[in-house]
């Protein structure tokens, strides 16, 4: 027995000695895992801490780009320095990237080593300005990251002249290759001007045809916003502060606006710091929207909501998105009114969400499915017009080049109408841990939280691919088309993509019937196909991301167009066809024609513009029973075709064809009466040409 109890307790020892070494090694493995947590939570706060001024780099980067383009690209500054002054213009061009290298070098000097610029770092910059015309200028930002690691981000963008008049920039190495549009628009800021004489004006509700000293807003009274929307005695355009009279921005021509709605989920605690805002020349305001929560089935608020309103001048274009800031900036986007810091309060979790729910990406740049980001950018692409010849630009293989170009409203004579109104242009915040766009599916389609509620709606009555059905993605185009990927630098010129659209004129046997005529629905008159008997050739074109439009036809002479099913879609086809992203070459467009057994007859041909992109009218007399159809607005010099249709016109009837013009001082050149007086025998005349002008000594 005594033995054996010794065994016992020697087993015992040795058991109570194996558990503590298996527990000293269980500290030293959990001490290794902590340290490896420790270590990659540090690199996480790291990495957090470079995307942070990273992100701001990035944005210091193109706000020196801005300021660059605004002040470097001044022609008339440019023209009164003593070192140009007196040169042609290819030698102020050779001397322009060493001018603006020199005001480049002073804005670096001024800002490096100032310690109030970034939030998250000090940043320095460095610019450098490549040889040649418009120069590439490139923007490096650096700063030191943890651990004093250097970082650097960079930004670059072409930046040209600007023409002396309208503002408009010298794209190329003379004026002959056309003109961009600056982004800033045709709006300025006010300066501290007040108008306080527009609580006298008469009040016309919604006509902004009015006269000087008339109040033009929606509700004859103010915007809603508090602001107020007049023309002044001097016939500009205000939008003016409701309580001070200050005048806040003016124009010209009327003023554009942006409005919707910027939903924050409720806890975010971001009330009163939440402001949307838009570059130069603009007026933004936000307000809170306390009836206008979403609720959940309980009764408790999902979404805090914040109308917003900006308001921008004609060809303005750029970016519009929410802005969290300290202390309250009342005139923080006006810089003529404050020089505070913005410094954000977004949280590195918070994310901006657009789109509409339901919606799949179409690979375009305009797309409209939910997606993550903090602004939405409204540009538009138009062609770029040569001003010497009047002919579209193109680059060496004959490709004619689009260039950004901004909002337009449209004018009827001295009437402006179709102003430029854009709703429902909506934002949701909310804290969101993915970058994926997939997480903003549940926040602009509260299903699951609110019973359910949509925060964004789609429209009825639009077509499915119209830009304005519902609430829009981060880019919305401002014009007809737009590029398939949308380019980094406003400046940037595009080449367009030729697509053909193809067939014939042809009686119900297939036979072709020659002398038809088609265009597009923007004016040009397509070719006739030589080689196939009644066949014609359309050539649109697009910037990569499909066309869109129609083109129309008119049936040759003795003939009327039959609406029959030709492509086999079980709908009839007649004298228009409609095309949405066409991507490829449209061939077997044809249309069927039948002996007509009436006199229908055409009174029409071409109008050409000098010096004027835009005409008010055109009408005919007798009236034409079947209308005259015309585009009245275009670029200078381009010319428009125009046709009035008679159902019946007796023989050797002498129809008088009027003209409208947008001012009543511009010319219809040839006469005094701005009318013409046409002999129709018993054929279509479809050879006339209209000039308008802007003065007389400008007609051909």
């Amino acid at each position: 027995m005594h033995d054996g109890g010794w065994a016992m307790r020697t087993q015992r020892k040795r058991v109570r000695g194996v558990s503590l070494i298996e527990g000293l090694v269980a500290i030293v493995v959990l001490s290794v895992g902590l340290l490896a947590l420790f270590g990659f939570q540090a690199e996480v706060l790291r990495a957090s801490a470079i995307a942070k001024a990273r992100t701001e780099a990035l944005q210091l980067a193109q706000s020196r780009l801005g300021e660059l383009r605004n002040t470097a690209s001044d022609y008339q500054a440019y023209l009164a320095d003593p070192n140009t002054q007196n040169d042609t213009w290819g030698e102020r061009v050779s001397k322009f990237p060493g001018y603006l290298q020199g005001l480049a070098n002073a804005m670096d000097t001024r800002d490096n080593g100032r310690t109030d610029i970034g939030t998250n770092a000090d940043f320095s910059f460095a610019t450098n300005v490549a040889a040649g015309y418009p120069p590439v200028v490139m923007v490096v930002v650096s700063w030191a990251g943890p651990g004093g690691v250097a970082e650097s981000t960079t930004a670059a963008a072409q930046i040209g002249l600007k023409d002396a008049v309208g503002g408009a920039l010298l794209a190329a190495i003379d004026p002959s290759g056309g003109f961009i549009k600056a982004p800033t628009g045709a709006a300025e800021y006010g300066k501290g001007e007040k108008n306080t004489n527009w609580a006298n004006y008469a009040r016309r509700p919604g006509n902004p045809n009015a006269g000087p000293g008339s109040i033009i807003s929606d509700d004859g009274f103010d915007n809603g916003d508090g602001t107020v929307s007049v023309i002044a005695e001097d016939g500009t355009f205000q939008l003016l502060d409701v309580t001070s009279n200050e005048i806040l921005i003016k124009s010209k021509s009327p003023l554009g606006r942006i409005q919707g709605t910027v939903y924050i989920v409720e806890g975010m605690n971001l009330d009163g710091i939440i402001k949307v805002g838009a570059p130069d020349v603009s007026w933004c305001t936000t307000a809170d929207m306390p009836g206008e929560q979403v609720f959940n089935t309980s009764g408790v608020g999902i979404y805090d909501a914040f109308a917003y309103s900006c308001y921008v001048g004609a060809d303005w274009y750029g970016a519009i998105g929410p802005l969290v800031y300290k202390p309250n900036p009342a005139y923080v986007f006006d810089p003529d009114k404050t020089s505070q810091v913005i410094r954000s309060e977004f949280g590195p979790n918070d994310k901006v969400c657009v789109g509409q729910d339901g919606v799949t990406s179409s690979g375009f740049a305009n797309s409209r499915h939910p997606q993550q980001s903090f602004i939405r950018t409204y540009r538009g692409y138009t062609q770029l017009i040569d001003p010497e010849t009047s002919e579209p630009v193109r680059d060496a293989q004959g490709n004619i080049l689009y260039a950004s170009s901004g909002i337009k409203h449209q004018k009827n004579g001295d009437l402006w109408g179709d102003l430029f109104l854009k709703t429902d242009h909506d934002f949701v915040i909310d804290t969101i841990q993915s970058e994926a766009d997939s997480a903003c599916y549940d926040r602009l389609y509260a299903g699951e939280l609110a019973s359910p509620v949509k925060v964004t709606f789609e429209k009825e009555g639009l077509d499915e691919d119209s830009p304005d059905r519902g609430n829009p993605g981060k880019f919305y185009c401002l014009t007809d088309v737009c590029p398939k990927d949308l380019p980094v630098d406003t400046g940037e010129r595009v080449v367009s993509i030729a697509r053909r659209i193809s067939g014939r004129f042809r009686d119900s046997n297939g036979n072709g019937v020659p002398n038809g005529v088609v265009q597009t629905g923007t004016g040009e008159v397509c070719e006739i196909d030589s080689e196939v008997v009644g066949g014609y050739v359309c050539t649109v074109y697009d910037l990569g991301s499909g066309w869109t439009g129609n083109i129309t036809a008119t049936a040759p002479t003795g003939y009327s167009i039959v609406s029959v099913d030709i492509d086999g879609d079980g709908e009839p086809d007649g004298v228009q066809r409609s095309f949405a992203n066409l991507e490829n070459d449209a061939t077997g467009v044809d249309f069927v024609v039948q002996a007509s057994t009436t006199t229908e007859r055409i009174v029409g041909g071409m109008v050409n513009l000098y010096g004027v992109d835009r005409f008010g009218g055109l009408s005919a007399n007798p009236a034409p029973s079947l209308g005259c159809t015309y585009e009245k607005s275009g670029v200078d010099g381009v010319s428009g075709p125009f046709s009035c249709r008679y159902s019946d016109l007796p023989p050797n009837t002498v129809v008088t064809i009027t003209v409208t013009t947008a001012k009543s001082n511009h010319v219809l050149c040839g006469t005094v009466t701005k009318s013409i007086p046409v002999l129709v025998l018993n054929a279509n005349v479809t050879n006339l040409v209209l000039n308008i002008a802007d003065k007389a000594k400008n007609c051909p």
